[in-house]
């Protein structure tokens, strides 16, 4: 029963971390669009926007959780430890079922409520943000797991780092498509409808008043 409730207690205090730790960079994301507002560039859906985004990445990073988790069990299961891992993966598919129920109420309401207006730059920033955070988890996973491989660390430490190799760096590249997709944009002119001369400016033909005469 320790185990299991320094687990339960140990992902209660993560989850909460994790959402309140993305309470600042969205804070910011929000202040740069309502400044890009006072430019003319207004997004009514702003608010939206951010909020979707922000539950879009804490699913996202509790879904990560879970599958690192996952992977770890799979990865180390058996022997002595059945007990422990068997507890560890039941905690796992509960973040990823987690992660993907509030990821999709989350998607649901950017796709087809949010982004019916406006730019794409809250979204942009987001996955920008997802990206640099994958990524370092990702770097210090690749380091802590070579210098484990090279040291001949026990297994559980190496399974540990390679798990989180794989997970975080699946999220990593997963999130620098759109970032490299909004790089590689191009603004697209406006097209006008064609207005000949004629109708912008028609000719006005005056008729010479009773006056014209004298």
């Amino acid at each position: 029963m320790g185990f299991e409730r320094a687990l339960v207690s140990g992902t209660a205090i993560l989850v909460p971390y994790l959402a309140l730790s993305a309470l600042l960079p969205f804070g910011i994301i929000y202040i740069m669009g309502v400044l890009r507002g006072r430019n003319g560039d207004k997004d009514p859906l702003l608010g939206a926007k951010v909020i979707s985004c922000l539950l879009l990445t804490v699913a996202f990073q509790i879904f990560l959780l879970g599958t690192t988790i996952f992977i770890e069990t799979l990865i180390d299961g058996g022997g002595d430890h059945m007990r422990m891992d068997e507890q560890q993966r039941k905690t796992a598919m509960a973040l990823c079922l987690s992660g993907l129920l509030v990821g999709a109420y989350a998607y649901y309401i950017f796709r087809n409520r949010a982004s019916a207006t406006g730019d794409g730059q809250v979204f942009r920033q987001a996955s920008g943000l997802n990206a640099i955070t994958t990524g370092l988890v990702a770097v210090i996973s690749l380091t802590s797991f070579l210098v484990a491989m090279f040291n001949e660390s026990p297994f559980v430490a190496v399974a540990s780092m390679f798990a989180s190799l794989v997970t975080y760096g699946a999220g990593h590249l997963l999130c620098m498509v759109p970032v490299l997709h909004n790089w590689q944009q191009t603004d697209v002119p406006i097209s006008l409808p064609n207005i000949s001369s004629e109708q912008a400016s028609p000719d006005v033909v005056l008729e010479p008043g009773p006056d014209a005469a004298e």
